[in-house]
C-alpha cells in the first residue's frame, strides 16, 4: 500500500475509531492439524461511497461486501471492507487512534510476532499470551477531562472528518442547519473532539444499551467550532 499524509491518516483513524474494527481470531485449521491465527481490519458504514473512499487512499481493495440488515426495512444496509493481516501490518504503524490505540497496539504486537519473511509462523509460546491478553482487554471508556484547547493539525482535522463520518449527524430546527453531534461510547475520544474543535460546552446525553455500555452524545453549534474544521463537516461530500 502506499504512503499516507498526515489528513489520511487522520481520516482512517477517525472512521476506524468510530465504525471500525480490530480483529484477532484464533480458529481450528482448515488445511493442517492444529489452530490458526487470522488477524483483519475492518470499516463499515451504510454509505458505501465512504468505504470505496478509503480503498483509494491506501491504495488496496480489500474485500468490500454489502450485507442486508434482516432486522426492518426502516434499516439500511451495512457494508463492510475488510483488510487481511498483510495490509494491516503495513496500515496499522500509519494510524494513530484515541479509544482503540491499545488494541491497535496489541494488535501489532500480535502481528509482528507471527512475521518471518512475509510469512505466518505459529510461535504459540509467545503468540498465545498476546491472544489471551487480546480476549481479556476491557476499554478504558474514561472520565470527562478538563477543556484543553488544541490547535488542530492536518491529522486532527481529518480525524475529525473521518470519524463524523462514522458516527456524526446533522440537526436542525426549522429546516435549518444548526448543530452537529457525534455519538460514542468513550468520553476521552469526544473530549479530544471537543479540544480540536475549540468548543467547551459539551452536551453528554446518555443511553445504556443491552451489554450496560453507555452511549454519550457530544452536541455543539456551528458558530462555536473553528472555522478550519467547519467547511470540512458541512459538506457530506468526500
Amino acid at each position: 500500500m502506499k504512503e499516507l499524509n498526515e489528513y489520511e491518516k487522520g481520516f482512517i483513524s477517525g472512521l476506524l475509531d468510530a465504525d471500525g474494527s480490530l480483529i484477532v481470531i484464533k480458529r481450528k485449521s482448515e488445511v493442517k492439524r492444529g489452530w490458526t491465527i487470522s488477524t483483519m481490519v475492518c470499516f463499515s458504514n451504510n454509505d458505501i461511497t465512504i468505504l470505496k473512499y478509503i480503498q483509494k487512499l491506501i491504495g488496496v481493495k480489500g474485500t468490500l461486501i454489502t450485507v442486508q440488515d434482516k432486522r426492518s426495512d426502516k434499516y439500511k444496509d451495512q457494508s463492510r471492507l475488510t483488510y487481511n493481516a498483510n495490509i494491516a501490518r503495513e496500515l496499522l504503524p500509519q494510524l494513530k487512534l484515541i479509544h482503540k490505540e491499545d488494541k491497535r497496539l496489541m494488535m501489532l504486537d500480535i502481528l509482528n510476532t507471527k512475521r518471518k519473511d512475509n510469512k505466518f509462523r505459529y510461535d504459540y509460546e509467545k503468540v498465545i499470551p498476546k491472544l489471551k491478553k487480546w480476549m481479556n482487554y476491557k476499554y478504558n471508556y474514561g472520565k470527562e477531562t478538563k477543556f484543553n484547547p488544541i490547535d488542530p493539525t492536518e491529522f486532527d482535522i481529518g480525524f475529525f472528518r473521518g470519524f463524523f463520518m462514522g458516527d456524526g449527524h446533522f440537526q436542525s430546527t426549522n429546516g435549518k442547519y444548526k448543530y452537529i453531534a457525534v455519538t460514542n461510547n468513550s468520553i476521552k475520544l469526544l473530549c479530544y473532539l471537543r479540544d480540536i474543535s475549540y468548543t467547551k460546552e459539551i452536551t453528554l446525553g446518555s443511553n445504556t444499551i443491552n451489554r450496560k455500555i453507555t452511549t454519550y452524545r457530544f452536541t455543539f453549534y456551528k458558530n462555536r467550532i473553528r472555522p478550519k474544521i467547519l467547511p470540512l463537516v458541512k459538506s457530506l461530500s468526500i
